[in-house]
């Protein structure tokens, strides 16, 4: 099925963020323009706070083919694609496709999507949107675990509960490799820290996901530091608070799906 053409009337039945999608259509048009506020307006409207809504699956493929003309504006380009990622990570996402007319079109244009952020990705510099870029292909790859974990590299920490004692932990890179505290380490600077062991842990069973980091993150340039961090993340972590170890992606994935 072809995308929902832009003159049609169809789009004033879809919703968005705030009600009928009436708008998309024309800042759709302003973002192949290369209006950047039209697609700060485009994540307010169709993925606020990562919800999806109607209208987000119908501007998937738009999205897509958008970005596939922006070669002249490599940073817009980068931002159209994970936009695209963001609306495939959602955890409303594959509710709101499983119940699209439009869904079809959506699906097509994955592996264009794909293929764009892969390219995209070894031409970025900047470490922000290299995450953001394999975050979005991992989306788009249905990885949407795998998505929502590697996007905290750009904030330099990682949550999750201990899964022994339930105590809220905080992980984090460092020179050493990752930490883990049971306290804000910016709040409590001398709270105990307990280094996660790298190498893929022996309880772990998401090898595929490391290969995969491994294997996208090879050429990107702007990937340098994540993929130093991939086998703590892959590694085992143990709490400061109860002792307890486990295997720190596994854990992470599990409470991001």
């Amino acid at each position: 099925m072809l995308a929902l053409d832009l003159n049609s009337p169809e789009w004033g039945r879809l919703e968005d963020a705030y009600g009928t999608a009436d708008q998309i259509p024309q800042l759709l048009a302003d973002l192949e323009n290369g209006n950047e506020e039209a697609l700060d307006e485009l994540f307010g409207c169709i993925c606020h706070q990562m919800s999806v809504y109607s209208s987000s699956i119908a501007a998937l493929p738009h999205l897509i083919a958008i970005a596939s003309r922006l070669d002249a504006n490599p940073k817009l380009q980068a931002d159209t694609l994970c936009l695209a990622g963001a609306i495939c990570e959602s955890r409303d996402f594959e509710r709101e496709l499983e119940g699209s007319e439009f869904a079809s079109a959506a699906k097509a244009a994955l592996p264009d999507a794909i293929s764009l952020a892969r390219a995209a990705l070894n031409k970025a510099s900047d470490p922000h949107i290299g995450i953001y870029l394999v975050n979005s292909i991992a989306a788009f790859s249905q990885m949407q675990a795998l998505a929502r974990v590697v996007e905290h590299f750009s904030d330099e920490e990682f949550a999750l509960e201990c899964p022994s004692c339930s105590v809220d932990l905080y992980v984090w890179p460092c020179p050493e490799g990752m930490f883990v505290a049971a306290e804000d380490p910016v709040t409590f600077e001398q709270t105990k820290r307990t280094f996660v062991s790298p190498g893929l842990s022996g309880q772990s069973n998401r090898k595929e996901d490391l290969q995969w980091l491994e294997v996208e993150s090879a050429n990107a340039p702007s990937l340098t530091d994540v993929r130093s961090k991939l086998p703590f993340l892959f590694g085992d972590a143990s709490c400061p608070k109860c002792g307890h170890s486990f295997p720190l992606f596994d854990e992470l994935a599990e409470q991001a799906s």
